[in-house]
């Protein structure tokens, strides 16, 4: 299978990373969970050579590791990571999505809204003393802080 037609099959079965490596059954997340995917492995030396620009490729051969994005016609446009370890030549890819979600859709307060629509300011952000991930808003809002102190 060419990567177009494994990208569409990802889209389709609502695929959020594929895990290639050309030793190894492929593998993706759906819905969180790790599975096989239903394909062999491409082979990955071939998908660096068509989609790497000499840069890339330069990187490639000396580290032995590049990160770089793909667009591939038609689809997604992903995130690409290529490494070697001890199962050979591996490629990890995050299918991104088109649009950046609204805050409402991340289930952020209404506050958070006019807090962002300040022109000027400093706001402070801090999760609450618990394990795990925060919210998916809170880790949103740590981008955007971050991002509108750079701007001013």
């Amino acid at each position: 299978m060419e990567l177009e037609e494994i990208v569409a099959l990802s889209v389709k079965h609502n695929v959020s990373d594929l895990h290639l490596c050309n030793a190894s059954t492929p593998r993706w997340r759906r819905q969180g969970k790790l599975e096989p995917a239903p394909f062999t492995s491409p082979d990955i030396g071939k998908i660096l050579a068509d989609w790497l620009n000499a840069e890339q490729l330069a990187q490639w051969q000396a580290c032995g590791q590049v990160d770089f994005a793909l667009a591939p016609a038609g689809g997604p446009r992903l995130r690409a990571s290529a490494f070697v370890h001890n199962r050979g030549l591996s490629l990890a890819l995050r299918l991104l999505a088109e649009t950046c979600p609204q805050l409402a859709d991340l289930g952020a307060p209404a506050a958070l809204t006019e807090l962002l629509n300040e022109e000027s300011g400093l706001s402070w952000s801090r999760a609450p003393p618990v394990a795990g991930n925060p919210p998916p808003w809170r880790r949103w809002w740590a981008i955007l802080i971050s991002a509108s102190m750079a701007i001013s």
